[in-house]
């Protein structure tokens, strides 16, 4: 394992971390998923579940704030993103391979006091484990304390249409294209070019036939709502154009121990826009005590 680094184009802009290291690892057989994790070795831990086309390092003021708060962290890449292998086999990107993915991340690195904390489609496959765990009643069950949803929403987002039948070389060539259309309503209008550049960046990096599998699997499901109890704090972007505060609303109605709070001058990508607000607000819902929480 080396020190998780975030100099380069594939890395979210903030300072190295030392603390935090990374590593390949089996969660089931053929997928090999990379991992990045650190902090006390007992006590709490935060689970972080990325989006579609995210990758775990977008969460890297979050998992800043969750270590100097005291606790572990952990966040993997989805296969076909980030730092996890590619390969060009549609079935392997469905809902039903990733939601077990999740649950294998989960049953590794889970402790008797787990918080979960996702993003975009993320939030849909957290869902798909909570309903899981809700079925198996054991100890699993027990050690989910807690869940932040960003982004999250009761529907499907649209996810390309016709689009996901075109050829994945004529894909490539609009994505250049369907930039522009994709940063209105993923980033606010006032956040920084800078930071929508870096995104830009990376995400042009991910392959057209990992997205456009991803499209065609993608499912949304929201667990039975008289069985669902842990406590849920749901996070939305003022303009959100992908996941709208919309959803949000109608979700909050379906989950009965939730709140909404959503973040002013921000969209989609909130933990990155800003970051010291979505902190704060897991630090009053977490209950964790950091520099930030006292400022």
């Amino acid at each position: 394992a080396e020190s998780l680094q975030c100099a380069s184009v594939q890395r979210a802009f903030v300072e190295p971390m030392s603390d935090l290291h990374e590593e390949e690892v089996e969660f089931r057989p053929g997928r090999r998923l990379r991992v990045i994790s650190g902090g006390p070795a007992e006590g709490r831990i935060c689970l972080f579940v990325h989006g579609a086309g995210g990758r775990a390092d977008q969460f890297a003021h979050q998992l800043r704030f969750c270590l100097d708060s005291g606790c572990a962290v952990a966040a993997f890449d989805m296969l076909g993103h980030g730092g996890s292998p590619k390969p060009n086999e549609p079935a392997a990107y469905t809902f039903a391979e990733f939601a077990a993915d999740l649950v294998a991340f989960f049953d590794r690195y889970h402790r008797t006091d787990t918080s979960l904390i996702a993003h975009s489609y993320g939030t849909a496959l957290s869902m798909e484990l909570a309903s899981v765990l809700l079925n198996r009643k054991d100890a699993s069950t027990q050690a989910l304390r807690n869940m932040v949803l960003l982004g999250p929403s009761a529907n499907k987002p649209g996810t390309g249409g016709p689009l996901l039948y075109i050829p994945c070389f004529v894909l490539e060539w609009l994505r250049p294209l369907a930039r522009d259309g994709f940063n209105a309503k993923a980033f606010h209008v006032d956040t920084d070019r800078a930071l929508i550049q870096r995104e830009n960046e990376i995400t042009g990096t991910n392959p057209m036939t990992v997205m456009r599998a991803l499209g065609r699997g993608m499912d949304w499901k929201v667990p039975d709502q008289p069985a669902y109890t842990w406590p849920t704090l749901l996070i939305c972007g003022e303009t959100d154009g992908l996941t709208p505060v919309e959803g949000a609303r109608e979700l909050l109605g379906k989950l009965p121990n939730s709140r909404l709070e959503v973040v002013m001058g921000t969209s989609h990508n909130m933990m990155l826009e800003k970051p010291d607000e979505v902190n704060k607000l897991l630090s009053e819902f977490l209950k964790l005590n950091s520099a930030l929480a006292r400022m």
